[in-house]
């Protein structure tokens, strides 16, 4: 990094933060990315969202936008797979660009182009998702930064005056401090959250310092018990049955057929000769064959 006074103090000290393992400071060629073009998508209405869905020997699999299959422990899993026929071809901006093949699975990243034609790296590895190790170390990183910039501040300079090499030297004796002091200068990092004296932990859906299932709500995705089950179709129906969709039909019985073939109302009755429901007229070939 050289010295350039049009940067300011966050830009400046942003390129010293560390970034989890799947960022790359440059970007792949162009030539090298390659399409997504085999992912399909299905419209959960009980997720009111879209899920994506790939096509493999032993049958449909769930995955992200990004082509990751999902494990039954995320929040847009489901259990149930749809029909092929109800699936739509999914099209994408994104690539991929392979960065290392291995036996057992290809370590890749993802990128699209801005209205510049540059490419932008996306579905990197947030940093509250990244391992234990990585946290520890971005906040002994972030605590070093905020004492350097304030070290500077306070000497009325602007970090622009200092070369790369200079800053880097300043933020790793600022982190050599905090590590003699123990950390946090206090209670050191702890909790779900790994911060200084924290005491967060992880709610039964798992999130850290959550507050659990809603009131009203019967598990972690918000669903309701109707009387029927966790997230089940309550009662409806003509039938006031789970999920049912009877319907009273034409002669108001629940689920029923209607009118029998044959028949002209409800009853069982049927037109008589002179096109009258149910009525007593016979033809005169009736009356001569029992008179």
């Amino acid at each position: 990094m050289k010295k350039n006074k049009n940067r300011n103090e966050l830009s400046i000290f942003e390129d010293f933060r560390l970034k989890p393992d799947d960022f790359r400071d440059t970007p792949p060629k162009k030539n090298k990315l390659l399409e997504i073009d085999d992912i399909y998508f299905y419209y959960n209405r009980k997720l009111k969202k879209n899920t994506y869905w790939i096509s493999t020997e032993s049958g449909l699999k769930q995955v992200n936008a990004y082509q990751q299959l999902l494990e039954d422990d995320d929040e847009d899993y489901q259990s149930k797979v749809p029909k092929e026929s109800s699936l739509k071809k999914y099209k994408t901006d994104v690539k991929v660009h392979i960065e290392e093949k291995r036996k057992d699975m290809d370590i890749v990243t993802w990128w699209v182009e801005d209205k510049n034609g540059e490419l932008i790296q996306v579905n990197t590895t947030k940093e509250d998702e990244a391992g234990i190790e990585f946290k520890i170390k971005s906040w002994l990183r972030n605590k070093a930064i905020g004492a350097v910039s304030l070290e500077i501040s306070s000497m009325k300079k602007k970090a622009y005056e200092y070369s790369e090499d200079e800053l880097m030297r300043m933020i790793e004796a600022e982190e050599n401090k905090v590590i003699k002091k123990g950390g946090c200068g206090e209670a050191g990092p702890s909790g779900c959250d790994n911060a200084c004296g924290s005491t967060l932990e992880n709610d039964e859906c798992g999130v850290c310092g959550g507050s659990g299932i809603a009131d009203g709500d019967c598990d972690c995705d918000g669903n309701v018990d109707a009387g029927c089950g966790c997230g089940e179709a309550g009662p409806s129906g003509c039938d006031d049955a789970c999920g049912s969709t009877l319907e009273n039909d034409e002669c108001g019985v629940c689920g029923g057929d209607g009118i029998a073939d044959g028949d002209c109302d409800c009853s069982g009755n049927v037109e008589d000769c002179a096109g009258e429901c149910g009525g007593g007229w016979e033809s005169l070939v009736e009356r001569r064959r029992t008179a």
